[in-house]
């Protein structure tokens, strides 16, 4: 008999979404605070980074984080994840308190069609090869065994989870398709993460122009693009990896693993590479990483 102690699935919180439907969340949401979240009115001065989960959502927080304060990270002491309050988990009354200045950030994985859409809003949308998403999020689920209950779950098991969009936050394919409808809208900034990985550089550029011009200006200071791409490294976020969330434990950082692209060439076989190819092309989103093959 299986107990919690010896679980291989992970727990999931199960929400009703607006058109009554159900989508799977982290065990720390509820209805309650699903609710609050896509019912909340975000403001003209509100940045949203909205990802799928395990798409760079930490490295882009950290990234908008530098560029708005003049490429100096956050203070010691503090946590990057507390400057972008989690919607899903935060409830109304901290969402509606929480203080930015001149933006106030928020991040959220919940899909684009089940939250309110403020035209005046800015909104930064990444999106990563699923096969990457795949394997990180399968690594992120093991680090949070707490969270999720589960002791090893073997990457087989999770794979399967992830193809039948039954991982916390439902499918990839769906949440990517719907961020994708929105891609021309004036006030979203839609970015590749094998693009940043690429030219970091260029994508800071990016982000700090949707931004406004005050910030695109300052980060064409050649100290002040220095500062925000040695503290936006992946080895620079290593080193300081316990300000970046609070679930970091016994030296491990669940939001921030290896960074790189490609890592799921040493745990996919070529069928299941090929089962998440076909998804891909069914969805039509393997335009995306031509460039990357």
């Amino acid at each position: 008999m299986t107990t919690e102690a010896t679980r291989k699935i992970p727990k999931v919180c199960h929400v009703t979404t607006p058109s009554g439907g159900s989508v799977a969340l982290p065990t720390i949401c509820s209805q309650e605070t699903f609710d609050d979240a896509i019912n909340f009115k975000f403001s003209e001065n509100d940045v949203i980074i909205r990802t799928y989960p395990k798409s760079g959502t930490t490295w882009m927080m950290n990234i908008i984080y530098l560029i708005t304060h003049h490429g100096k990270p956050i203070p010691g002491g503090t946590f990057l994840e507390d400057h972008f309050l989690f919607c899903e988990t935060s409830g109304k009354e901290r969402l509606l308190h929480h203080q930015g200045s001149p933006f106030r950030f928020f991040q959220t994985h919940i899909h684009a069609d089940h939250m309110k859409f403020n035209k005046l809003s800015k909104y930064v949308c990444v999106v990563r090869n699923p096969k990457d998403v795949c394997v990180s999020f399968f690594h992120h689920t093991n680090a949070l065994k707490d969270l999720y209950g589960v002791t090893e779950m073997d990457f087989v098991s999770y794979f399967q989870l992830f193809v039948e969009g039954k991982t916390d936050f439902g499918s990839y394919f769906d949440h990517v398709t719907a961020a994708l409808s929105h891609r021309d809208d004036a006030n979203i900034l839609f970015i590749l993460y094998e693009d940043m990985l690429a030219d970091t550089r260029s994508a800071v550029l990016k982000v700090a122009r949707f931004l406004g011009q005050d910030y695109l200006e300052q980060v064409q200071d050649e100290d002040v693009m220095k500062s925000v791409l040695e503290h936006s490294s992946f080895a620079a976020m290593f080193k300081n990896k316990e300000q970046l969330s609070h679930t970091t434990r016994d030296d491990v950082c669940a939001v921030i693993r290896k960074g790189i692209v490609g890592d799921w060439k040493s745990f996919m076989t070529q069928q299941q590479a090929g089962i998440i190819d076909e998804m891909t092309r069914k969805h039509e989103l393997d335009h995306l990483w031509k460039d990357f093959q």
